[in-house]
């Protein structure tokens, strides 16, 4: 199993004039199904989260793109290179791979990104790609004629976007101050609420809950089906990787192990 995790920030995009011009410069990078939700949300700020969302599935197409296309030109031993051996692939990830980039960094690489694509493939597609989406039963987007799932979170100046060959949940949430006690009795398992009880200071408490919360997040989201079918549960079974998340926020990914996928 792989999993890799791309984070954008936002944090150099502060100021009002950074902001419109991001937002300017991103709106002609996205898909048009991207574009258009980012074109009704009035707040420059929330433009920007939203359209870089969007820049990040772009990366990602295009890293499997160039990935894929390179695997294919040093003619791997197995032949293996099919889209849905991406895990199996001599120019494999590893199993938990983060990837960060910054606003204007991402921005450059998606406009100078193809330049390393065979030119078969630079002439069938050109940035930004096309992307067509479809959605679960739970309203869980897939990207079509793509053959990996992704799951986008943003919280603060983060942006968040994990990608698997299977189904794969992600969330990241900044550290804040909330009613512990009564968020974790009304929505945690007895067990989580004993262990926020338990902490020793305030601070603890805080990493505790906000490590559990992007857990259940994290799982209702690779369900499909959201995170009031999570809250009270013990979430266990899925696998989670471990991840460092940046100072001062949670983040948490999960994907279906392999005994979860054998039952479908």
């Amino acid at each position: 199993m792989s999993v890799r995790i791309y984070l954008l920030s936002l944090r150099e995009i502060s100021s009002p004039g950074q902001t419109e011009d991001f937002v300017r410069q991103a709106f002609l990078l996205v898909d048009k199904v991207r574009r258009e939700k980012a074109e009704k949300i009035r707040k420059p700020g929330a433009q920007a989260v939203s359209l870089g969302a969007g820049l990040l599935l772009q990366k990602i197409v295009l890293d499997y793109q160039n990935r894929t296309a390179g695997c294919e030109k040093q003619e791997c031993e197995e032949q293996v290179c099919e889209k849905q051996d991406y895990e199996k692939q001599k120019c494999e990830v590893q199993e938990c791979e983060m990837l960060q980039y910054e606003a204007w960094e991402l921005l450059e690489l998606l406009k100078t990104g193809r330049q390393n694509v065979p030119e078969r493939v630079q002439n069938s597609q050109r940035i930004p790609l096309p992307l067509q989406y479809r959605f679960g039963p739970h309203g869980k987007p897939e990207i079509v004629d793509f053959p990996l799932y992704f799951s986008l979170s943003h919280s603060g100046d983060y942006v968040l976007c994990a990608i698997s060959d299977r189904e794969v949940g992600a969330d990241i949430q900044k550290l804040q101050t909330v009613d512990f006690s009564k968020l974790a009795s009304r929505f945690f398992a007895e067990a989580e609420y004993k262990a926020l009880e338990e902490c020793d200071s305030e601070a603890e408490r805080q990493k505790l809950f906000f490590r559990l919360w992007t857990n259940k997040e994290a799982y209702g989201k690779m369900t499909g089906q959201g995170i009031m079918a999570a809250l009270n549960s013990d979430v266990l079974y899925p696998q989670w990787p471990e991840i460092s998340a940046p100072e001062g926020y949670a983040i948490a990914v999960c994907t279906e192990r392999d005994e979860m996928l054998k039952n479908i």
